[in-house]
């Protein structure tokens, strides 16, 4: 299976599903705002990222430590949130 970016999840959520909903929203007269403001997100983002990394790291070839990895992680997600 192919690995989608988080900036491009990101930007589907935008083009697509918010498209989508607010258009299905509109034909039973709700507000996506409303919508969106009741609804729960889950992020599962990482694990491969995580694997590669640790099958790096354990060949030698590994380009950061765990931590370095993690942190990183958190700055993207960070950057996205915002």
């Amino acid at each position: 299976s192919a690995c989608i970016s988080l900036n491009q999840q990101i930007e589907h959520f935008r083009t697509a599903t918010v498209r989508d909903l607010s258009s299905q929203l509109r034909e039973k007269g709700q507000q996506l705002a409303s919508f969106l403001s009741k609804s729960i997100f889950m992020f599962n983002a990482g694990g491969n990222d995580c694997s590669w990394m640790c099958s790096q790291a354990n060949s030698g070839d590994g380009q950061c430590t765990a931590q370095e990895f993690l942190q990183s992680l958190l700055a993207n997600f960070t950057q996205q949130l915002k």
